[in-house]
């Protein structure tokens, strides 16, 4: 069974850039970056090199780049670091362990509470500040939910009060756009697994003219910020992976949103399905849902069984299941999360349709596509006898006696599978459809604006019921149109998957309309789909 991996929050594999970068370094031994033999010298140069790919992607100087094992020892470094600086540190609730336990043990904390979609208090983060506050931290993305932080207003709220602020940007970096010296935080911990680079490798961005005291002493490696021999191949590939990043980056953010996106229309279309968090306002990578009714190991055992790796939002440690922090401090069950989180490494929900075949009946929203062909004797803009396709939407469990669940206008009235194209005519009535272009094979719809609808005429042909499988199938059918424009009528999830492989081929769409008999309108230029738009309902 193929594995379909979707818990990308917590580690993305290996980008190819990266692998190949470090292959060299893993054959060879590397010199000590610190010597000045060849060796040692071809060593500062390619992580210096690094260092500054680095620097790019996240807007900063290359001297504010220091490299650590990974955010984990970032955050645990900026802790330690500023602790000489105050009494105690401040977070919100909803922070990542890290930052807690690491908090925690340089001294007294203050937490600050959010809101219920995760948003942090500002008004009672400026409150808590005062004069002995060692640092404020704040993530840039909630690890679990996805939810993006006011991270300008605290680092605003920060400054006017001459308070250092870290920002934990795990989650959101090599995912949306970061300027760290634009942004104006003091501190900012990044990891290299969570967008394609190694494990074992990440920074901590330090604003130039900070010094700090280190968290690992005994050498002067990272001009004595951070000592302890670098290592090499991890580091080049995080260089690596950041430079491709400059390049993707945009596209990668854009796909992952469109994926989230289809996630969501068809979970939340599920009884007792919520979204948690903020659904406009968090990263493309990452969403979280709570679910009614069922135990979220049953929700993970079920989807790894199908082939399909999740994650729920809480911890399941020996026989006990530990309640997230986060959706406690949110305010909701914290015992009854799924959070998913797509990469650039796989090809979206196409894969999870496929995984989801394999599921039990009652849990499959597979659908099928009725594709129906038959002639025309005259109508406005038809040519006499013409063929025209018409593609229509079916649930997978809807029968095979022409139990129709899609447009009420278009139900069978035959039990025999086929449909009669004279009671189509009467049912689609007034709908905006029109042959647009014909060839000696098939013809194709054009779904136009309400004040170009004409009337189609009666027609006395049966038409053959032709299923396909899924949405694949479906699109594999528009693939063989020859028109200008497609019309798709749709009940369940059929739509959103559609356009969700449309928008994982880059093509650009409008809307997100889903709801039974929706209309899309499929643009092209020749055989080519050049975008898709919602027009509504019929």
């Amino acid at each position: 069974m193929a594995r379909h991996y979707l818990d990308h929050a917590s580690t993305s594999p290996l980008r190819a850039v990266a692998f190949e970068a470090m292959v060299p370094w893993l054959r060879h031994p590397a010199g000590d970056p610190s010597r000045i033999h060849a060796e040692g010298l071809r060593a500062r140069v390619a992580v210096e090199e690094a260092r500054e790919r680095v620097a790019e992607l996240f807007g900063a100087r290359s001297r504010e780049v220091v490299f650590t094992s990974g955010a984990t020892e970032s955050i645990a470094a900026a802790c330690w670091g500023a602790s000489t600086r105050g009494t105690h540190q401040i977070f919100a609730a909803v922070e990542h362990s890290a930052v807690r336990e690491a908090a925690t043990r340089a001294g007294a904390v203050v937490i600050v509470p959010v809101d219920g979609l995760g948003h942090i208090d500002i008004d009672a983060l400026a409150a808590a500040i005062g004069p002995d506050t060692a640092l404020v931290h704040v993530q840039w993305a909630n690890h679990e939910v996805g939810t993006v932080q006011p991270v300008v207003a605290v680092i605003e709220a920060c400054r006017e009060r001459g308070v250092l602020v870290h920002v934990d940007a795990a989650q959101a970096a090599g995912h949306v756009p970061i300027d760290f010296d634009g942004l104006g935080a003091d501190l900012m911990s990044v990891s290299a697994h969570k967008m394609g680079g190694p494990p074992g490798s990440g920074a901590l961005l330090v604003r130039r003219g900070l010094r700090l005291p280190p968290l690992l002493v005994g050498g002067d490696q990272e001009r004595a910020r951070r000592a302890g021999l670098e290592n090499i191949p991890a580091i080049v590939g995080f260089g690596a992976t950041t430079a491709e990043l400059r390049e993707t980056l945009p596209g990668e953010a854009a796909l992952a949103r469109a994926l989230t996106d289809a996630v969501v229309d068809a979970a939340t279309a599920i009884p007792d399905v919520t979204q948690l968090g903020d659904a406009v306002d968090r990263v493309p990578h990452l969403v979280c849902f709570a679910i009614g009714g069922v135990e979220p190991q049953a929700v993970l055992l079920g989807l790894d069984r199908a082939g399909i790796a999740a994650h729920s939002g809480s911890a399941c440690a020996s026989e006990a299941l530990e309640p997230s922090p986060v959706l406690e401090a949110m305010g909701v069950d914290a015992h009854r999360s799924l959070r998913i989180s797509v990469g650039r490494a796989h090809d979206g929900a196409r894969r999870c349709r496929r995984a989801r075949r394999r599921a039990p009946p009652h849990h499959r929203r597979t659908a099928r596509v009725a594709r129906m062909t038959f002639p025309f004797r005259t109508a406005p803009s038809i040519t006499y006898g013409a063929q025209v396709t018409v593609f229509l939407i079916r649930h997978a469990h809807a029968g095979d006696r022409g139990e129709w669940s899609g447009d009420d206008r278009l139900r069978p009235l035959s039990r025999r599978g086929f449909i009669h194209a004279e009671h189509i005519a009467q049912r689609l009535g007034d709908s905006p459809i029109t042959v647009v272009r014909s060839s000696p094979a098939i013809r194709c719809l054009q779904t136009v604006a309400p004040l170009a609808r004409v009337r189609m005429c009666t027609v006395d042909s049966d038409a053959r019921l032709v299923e396909g499988s899924d949405a694949d199938d479906a699109l594999a059918l528009i693939d063989e149109l020859v028109g200008a424009h497609v019309a798709l009528c749709s009940h369940g999830d059929v739509i959103p998957e559609l356009i969700d492989i449309l928008r994982v081929r880059g093509i650009p769409t409008e809307g997100r309309g889903c709801e039974k008999g929706s209309i899309w309108q499929l643009d092209r230029a020749g055989p080519t789909i050049t975008g898709a738009r919602y027009l509504g309902r019929p």
